[in-house]
C-alpha cells in the first residue's frame, strides 16, 4: 500500500516479514543479495526495527592458521532500514545508502544465502524424504513449485541430513527402530547376546504382508542379500505367490551370521505367525546348505526346490537397493507393499470380472468369480481327465476341492 506524508510517497508493509521479502526480491531483480544486519525490539519482545544490508557489507578478519580461508565481504555500504510506524500500523522501508563496491550478481545459483530453503520448503523437503524421495526429484519438485528459486542439489542433501537427528531426538538408532515397529503395528521379534546384550538377529513382517501371507502360504521364495545397510548384516528376505501369480513380501530378517542356527530362528518365528493355518507346502531357496537344513527342521513336510532366477525380479528391483539404517528401511517397506497390494488387488479385480468361454459349465456356478481362472483352467483340465476315465470304465479319487483351496481369494 503506497501512502503520502506531506511531499513524501511512500510503501506501508502490513508485517516484517513481507517488508524483507520485498526488499529480497527487489535486490535479486537489480542483483544484489539483501541479508538482515540486525533488529530492534521493544519491551514486549516484538520487532520494531530492522537493519538490512547487502551480503558484501561488512569486513572479515581471518584467523585461520593452517587451512586457507576466504570471504566475499568487500566493504559494500548499501544498507535499508525498515521501521514500525504506531499511527499507520505497518512498516516502511528508508534507502540509508543504495551505493556498492561489486561488481552485481548475475547468477544466484549455488550462492549461499540466496539458495537456503524457506520454512514451508523445508517442510516439503522433510516430507519427501521421509516417502523416500531421491533428492532429484524433491529438486524439481522445488523449482516446480517457484521457477526463481535458486536452490541447489546440496542444499537437499544437507537439509536431509539433519532428518534422522530430529527424528531421534536423543534416541539410539534401536530405539527408534523398535519404537517405529511398534507404533506400525508390524509383528516382529529380536534376540540378543547374553554376553554382550548386542542385538544379533531381527524379524519383522508387514501387518498387510501377514494378512496375505496367511491366506497365500502355500509357496515360500527365501533368498539373503548383503552389504544393503550400514551394519553389514546379512538380510534374509522371504516371498510369496498369490493364485494370480504374484509375488510379494512376507518376512524381512537381519542376522548376524549366516548359519544353521539363525536361519532356524527366523524361519520358528516365521511359523509362529500361521497359527491354525496351513504350512507352507514348497519352499524355493539358493545352494545354502545352512538355509536348506533349517527349511528342513522347521518346515519337514514342504518341497525343497532350487530356485532358478535365484530370487525373484521384485526383490531384485525393490530391495537390493542400499539403505542407510534398518529404520529408513521400514519407511521403503510401507512404500513396497502399498504398491503390491495395489498390484495384488487388481489381478484378482481382472480375475473377477474376466469370463472365459470354456469356464461357462454348470459345475463352475458356484466358483466363477471367486476363484481365479487359473484355478478354473486346472478345475476344467481335471474336469476332462475325470471324463474320460469314467467313459473308459475306470473311476478317479481326485478332489476337486483340493485343486481349489490354493486359489481362492481373500
Amino acid at each position: 500500500m503506497l501512502l503520502t506524508e506531506g511531499y513524501i510517497c511512500f510503501q506501508l508493509f502490513s508485517s516484517v516479514d513481507e517488508l524483507k521479502d520485498w526488499a529480497k526480491t527487489i535486490g535479486r531483480e537489480v542483483g544484489v543479495v539483501v541479508v538482515t544486519q540486525r533488529s530492534k525490539t521493544n519491551a514486549s519482545g516484538e520487532v520494531v526495527k530492522v537493519w538490512l544490508k547487502c551480503d558484501h557489507g561488512g569486513s572479515y578478519n581471518c584467523t585461520a592458521t593452517v587451512r586457507r580461508s576466504g570471504t566475499i565481504k568487500t566493504g559494500c555500504n548499501f544498507s535499508l532500514i525498515g521501521n514500525y510506524l504506531r499511527q499507520y500500523n505497518g512498516w516502511r522501508l528508508r534507502v540509508v545508502d543504495d551505493t556498492y563496491n561489486h561488481e552485481l550478481v548475475q547468477h544466484f545459483e549455488g550462492h549461499a544465502y540466496a539458495g537456503r530453503l524457506t520454512p514451508a520448503q523445508k517442510v516439503m523437503v522433510h516430507d519427501m524424504y521421509r516417502n523416500q524421495a531421491p533428492p532429484r526429484d524433491i529438486l524439481c519438485n522445488l523449482k516446480s513449485k517457484d521457477e526463481r528459486n535458486v536452490i541447489c542439489i546440496k542444499t537437499v542433501y544437507n537439509e536431509g541430513q539433519k532428518i534422522p537427528k530430529e527424528d531421534r531426538r536423543g534416541k539410539s538408532l534401536m530405539e527408534v527402530l523398535f519404537n517405529l515397529l511398534q507404533d506400525t503395528t508390524y509383528i516382529h521379534n529380536h534376540r540378543t547376546n547374553p554376553s554382550t546384550n548386542a542385538l544379533e538377529d531381527l524379524f519383522f513382517v508387514h501387518p498387510t504382508s501377514y494378512m496375505i501371507y496367511r491366506a497365500f502360504p502355500h509357496v515360500l521364495v527365501i533368498d539373503t542379500t548383503y552389504n544393503t545397510n550400514v551394519y553389514k548384516m546379512p538380510f534374509v528376505q522371504i516371498v510369496g505367490v498369490t493364485s494370480t501369480r504374484k509375488t510379494f513380501h512376507i518376512e524381512m530378517a537381519a542376522v548376524s551370521n549366516e548359519k544353521k542356527d539363525n536361519f532356524t530362528w527366523v524361519l520358528t518365528m516365521l511359523k509362529t505367525t500361521l497359527d491354525n493355518c496351513m504350512m507352507p507346502r514348497v519352499i524355493l531357496t539358493d545352494c545354502d546348505l545352512a538355509l536348506m537344513n533349517a527349511c528342513e527342521i522347521v518346515f519337514p513336510n514342504a518341497a525343497k526346490l532350487l530356485c532358478r532366477w535365484h530370487i525373484n525380479e521384485n526383490i531384485k528391483k525393490h530391495c537390493r537397493q542400499s539403505f542407510a539404517t534398518a529404520d529408513k528401511l521400514v519407511g521403503i517397506i510401507d512404500r513396497i507393499m502399498v504398491s503390491q497390494l495395489k498390484a495384488i488387488k487388481a489381478t484378482f479385480e481382472e480375475s473377477c470380472k474376466k469370463k472365459m468361454n470354456h469356464h461357462n459349465i454348470p459345475l463352475f456356478n458356484e466358483l466363477r468369480r471367486h476363484v481365479s481362472c487359473k484355478a478354473l483352467d486346472i478345475l476344467w483340465g481335471e474336469r476332462n481327465q475325470v471324463n474320460k476315465l469314467m467313459e473308459s470304465g475306470r473311476t478317479c479319487g481326485v478332489m476337486f476341492a483340493q485343486v481349489v483351496v490354493c486359489h481362492v481369494h481373500v
